[in-house]
């Protein structure tokens, strides 16, 4: 964040979690939105992020990227959230998979979450981040995380099995396949073989290109 306050340019980071942690929301009460004991078990520590929201299981597999905007900008929270869903929804475009957005900020896929978004205001930056579920350990999902105080309508008291989608159950890609996307391809097809590259940088790619898009609109537009 010091350094787009310092050069006034926007930057992308793309990531994901090499450890499972809760984060919580900004404001959220973690005995209402988790299992604590079953947390400290399973040794998955509670985090809280400055944005608001509800809860969240990062883990590797769940992609993340955080869109960080300098004070010029003059972006409303309401455009942060647009430019968030509509970088998710670009990437999944890319892996030929169409989505809607839902509720405040989730990219859904058939009605079924796969993204969700928030946007903070922080030291004269504006913090636009979320994540793209990938591949999610269901069992671990369900064992910390409580079913949400608070859900959108459209959830409509589903479950998380119930609730959520991944790019794996998409995409076919199974718990250690190893694929790769078909070159210049923006279909979900796969090859299986020793020598293809692995899922996820598939994703990064699509993310990259996609994130690369955003940061030249950004420019041009401010």
């Amino acid at each position: 964040m010091e350094k787009v306050r310092e050069s006034g340019q926007a930057r992308l980071l793309l990531w994901q979690a090499g450890l499972s942690a809760i984060v919580l929301g900004r404001s959220q009460v973690a005995e209402k939105e988790v299992y604590e004991e079953e947390c400290r078990a399973r040794g998955v520590p509670l985090l809280r992020r400055v944005s608001g929201g509800g809860a969240v299981l990062q883990m590797p597999g769940v992609f993340n990227y955080s869109l960080i905007l300098p004070e010029q900008s003059r972006l409303s929270i309401k455009g942060g959230f647009r430019l968030g869903t509509g970088l998710i929804q670009d990437t999944l475009s890319r892996l030929g998979i169409e989505s809607t957005v839902q509720g405040v900020s989730d990219v859904t896929v058939r009605g079924r979450k796969i993204s969700g978004n928030a946007v903070a205001q922080v030291s004269r930056v504006l913090l636009v981040h979320g994540t793209l579920l990938a591949e999610v350990d269901m069992f671990l999902l369900e064992a910390c995380l409580r079913h949400p105080s608070r859900e959108p309508d459209y959830r409509g008291g589903r479950s998380h099995r119930e609730f959520l989608t991944t790019l794996a159950d998409l995409c076919g890609w199974g718990p250690a396949s190893r694929i790769s996307a078909v070159p210049h391809s923006r279909k979900c097809a796969v090859l299986h073989s020793r020598e293809c590259t692995a899922a996820h940088e598939v994703l990064s790619d699509a993310l990259t290109a996609a994130g690369d898009d955003l940061i030249q609109q950004l420019g041009k537009s401010r």
